[in-house]
């Protein structure tokens, strides 16, 4: 048998291993006042990422957060990575944000153009020569990644150089976006375009997803978005508690990169809502490795957390 199969054999096995990993190590709680356990290892709290690291040959930066216990997790927590279409729930929630505040109309519509459709658009390249309304490309973006709806909305807001100056403006200083679809997926080695942290993700998501930065009906449409996505439900969503209200949005690059992140809420209301980002940049990674991948630390996480 070619080394390259037996290789990705033996690493599809270990991570379908890993997939039932319970993680029994305390996570650092993040309470105000509460001090935090320093008797635990902090080798305790990774190992099972770096289990996962070493069976795929990556790099994974994770962040998550349960946010009625306020216990946090994070390895590699403040290391870059590509975006690549995790940015479009982002966006989603930027064009929100200015609706709410008068400075867009998400009735407005928009003309789908030939020259602007991108070979992945399977909402806007329909309706080529028609118009969209702006609710209905963020739609398109979340739910569908759609990346002709994602440029459209990048437009309306002065570019990536725009995305990236309404962010400053909302208090994150790491995420940026430098380009627009499809460039934005590159993923050259130490190339700080377009990257953002796992820990500047799991902030936007806290305050666009559950904060106060969007009004109550907006938070709700943006999480309704990424509920009704399904290209994740192999991913992140897989290791989540089956019972709860889960949304998510994925990335993908043709050059190893391969991202998710979700949110998940306990419609009990006994705990959560939980938030994981997981980023990974595996060389080579089939589809199955890094869906494995990612439900494992989300089973991982969401079964500590709590």
């Amino acid at each position: 048998m070619d080394p390259i199969v037996i290789d990705r054999l033996t690493r599809r096995t270990i991570l379908l291993g890993l997939s039932g990993t319970v993680w029994t190590a305390a996570c650092s709680p993040a309470q105000q006042g509460e001090a935090v356990d320093e008797t635990v290892p902090k080798a305790a709290l990774t190992d099972p990422i770096v289990d996962i690291e070493d069976a795929t040959g990556g790099k994974i930066g994770v962040a998550a957060v349960n946010l009625a216990s306020g216990q946090r997790f994070e390895h590699r927590g403040e290391d870059r990575h590509a975006m690549c279409s995790t940015f479009k729930w982002v966006l989603a929630g930027l064009v929100l944000y200015r609706a709410d505040r008068g400075e867009e109309s998400l009735n407005r519509t928009i003309l789908i153009e030939p020259d602007a459709v991108l070979p992945y658009a399977p909402v806007t390249g329909p309706g080529v020569g028609t118009t969209m309304a702006i609710d209905a490309l963020c739609r398109a973006a979340v739910v569908s990644s759609d990346n002709t709806a994602a440029n459209l909305l990048l437009d309306t807001m002065g570019g990536p150089r725009g995305f990236t100056s309404s962010l400053r403006g909302l208090g994150d200083t790491v995420t940026r976006l430098d380009r627009s679809e499809p460039a934005l997926n590159e993923n050259a080695d130490d190339d700080p375009r377009d990257t953002t942290t796992p820990l500047a993700m799991l902030a936007l998501m806290e305050a666009f997803l559950f904060g106060d930065t969007l009004s109550e009906k907006a938070r709700q449409r943006l999480r309704g978005w990424m509920q009704e996505s399904t290209t994740g439900l192999r991913r992140l969503r897989a290791g989540l508690p089956r019972d709860w209200i889960a949304g998510d949005k994925t990335g993908t690059s043709l050059n190893d990169q391969t991202n998710n992140v979700a949110f998940a809420i306990d419609p009990t209301g006994a705990t959560g809502p939980l938030l994981v980002v997981s980023f990974m940049n595996v060389p080579e990674p089939t589809a199955d490795e890094r869906d494995f991948a990612h439900a494992a630390i989300a089973r991982g996480l969401s079964d500590r957390l709590r």
